[in-house]
């Protein structure tokens, strides 16, 4: 990245003093103090050239630096920090992230990884320690150990890959992402409430082809059939980049809501979630049960 990381230097060092320098990397770290970092008094100007440096050492990752140039094309020809934002050599900057696998998003205005090149479970633009809103779809298999006891080790690996891999090909394709797996079962979520209608078709599409995937990949013994409960949520978490270890009140009540709501070869959904759905997939719906201010509802494969 030496050569984009020079082409923002330059942007960046004909904009800004290091006040204003230490202004644009607070929109990245609150804790950023050019005067502490590079030892000078507040007294005493800091050295254009200086604080460039320091800030460039501060945010050496990759990712930090691509942030930096979605804020600055986000801005371009507009004022920023009582500066107008006048990108030189913008092309030159795209070519060079695109070779990187970095396209710009002209919607959410900033540069993600292309999913085109390699699925990701952060679509491209997630950062750790951001909050997000998703929808959290937990999908269980119903009757694991009696599976495990009962059938030959082999038989229930193979299946059970063979299962994980149909489960992905349909959340992906809903533009969903599998944050964790663990065997038996795992979570998928949807970016966004737009993501709520897509979790639920890719839900229903998934146990609407179970009885094919039954009859020609599964290995099991032959009264012993796939089954699935899932349950699906929305509401917001905070990201990290090791998404096994992300936690939330919300994505809980949507492994809650799976253990406790749905019933085999079913999904159960939350209030909030019916709220977003379209009549077109409410009728399919039932209110199964009320617990407080949560109603659960359920879709069951007939």
């Amino acid at each position: 990245m030496y050569e984009l990381r020079k082409l923002v230097k330059d942007i960046l060092i004909r904009m800004y003093d290091a006040e204003h320098l230490n202004c644009f990397a607070q929109d990245f770290d609150t804790r950023f103090d050019v005067y502490q970092l590079t030892g000078f008094s507040k007294k005493i100007p800091v050295p254009r050239q200086i604080a460039l440096d320091c800030l460039f050492r501060h945010f050496s990752k990759e990712e930090q630096l691509v942030d930096m140039v979605s804020l600055l094309f986000a801005n371009d020809e507009h004022f920023l920090y009582e500066s107008r934002v006048r990108i030189p050599n913008k092309e030159k900057i795209i070519r060079n992230l695109k070779a990187k696998n970095w396209i710009y998003d002209e919607v959410m205005r900033r540069f993600k990884r292309d999913q085109a090149v390699k699925q990701s479970a952060d679509w491209g633009f997630m950062r750790d320690g951001e909050e997000y809103q998703l929808c959290f779809a937990s999908v269980d298999i119903v009757g694991n150990s009696q599976i495990v006891q009962s059938n030959v080790r082999v038989d229930v690996e193979n299946t059970y890959s063979r299962l994980r891999s149909y489960i992905y090909k349909h959340i992906e394709n809903h533009n969903g992402r599998i944050w964790y797996w663990h065997g038996d079962g795992g979570l998928a979520v949807f970016h966004d409430y737009s993501g709520i209608g897509n979790s639920m078709l890719a839900m229903i599409t998934i146990l609407s082809h179970l009885p094919v995937f039954n009859l020609c990949e599964n290995e099991l013994n032959p009264d012993t059939d796939i089954r699935l409960r899932i349950g699906i949520n929305y509401g917001s978490a905070v990201y990290s980049s090791d998404t096994s270890k992300i936690t939330s009140t919300d994505l809980a009540l949507a492994e809650e809501v799976e253990k406790h709501d749905a019933s085999p070869n079913s999904i159960a959904v939350t209030n909030v979630v019916y709220q977003y759905l379209s009549q077109e997939i409410r009728r399919y719906l039932t209110l199964k049960k009320e617990r407080g201010d949560i109603k659960i509802y359920q879709y069951q494969v007939i």
